[in-house]
């Protein structure tokens, strides 16, 4: 059992794909069923009871686990959402001028924004680019709007 709870303390460490501590698990379960020996002091009915939650709790946490982990990977492989804004329009919330950042909503958040040309606060703009967490925008021409 020590050499399991070595390996999942070794999982919270190690980058990887969660053999450690799969490794850990199956030792700790094993390791809980060899912990008691098979004729004791307590009567039948509570060993069995004992072997029922050695058995049933590790399988719930364990596979609890494994869901987490599918999720976990799941996610990774999934390709960011960064370019998903581009072409939408937003609406200026603090004045954007050039070499001063303000601010724009965008689906309900609020995003910090830059521009090459002033825009002022109520304007509807264009998403034309993002650097990092900053919106690249444009104004929006009067005729162009489409809310």
């Amino acid at each position: 059992m020590a050499a399991g709870f070595g390996l999942l303390m070794a999982e919270l460490f190690a980058p990887g794909f969660g053999v450690l501590g799969a490794a850990g698990f199956v030792c700790v379960f094993l390791g809980s069923f060899l912990l008691f020996p098979g004729s004791w002091i307590v009567g039948t009915g509570w060993l069995n009871l004992l072997y029922t939650v050695l058995i049933v709790v590790p399988l719930v946490i364990g596979g609890f686990f494994a869901f987490a982990a599918y999720k976990v990977f799941e996610a990774r492989r999934r390709r960011p959402l960064e370019l998903g804004f581009i072409g939408e329009e937003a609406e200026v919330e603090a004045e954007v001028a050039p070499g001063k950042d303000g601010f724009v909503v965008l689906r309900g958040e609020l995003w910090k924004a830059r521009s090459h040309k002033k825009i002022g606060r109520g304007e509807r703009v264009r998403i034309t680019g993002k650097d990092g967490p900053l919106l690249i925008v444009e104004p929006l021409e009067k005729g162009k709007e489409t809310r």
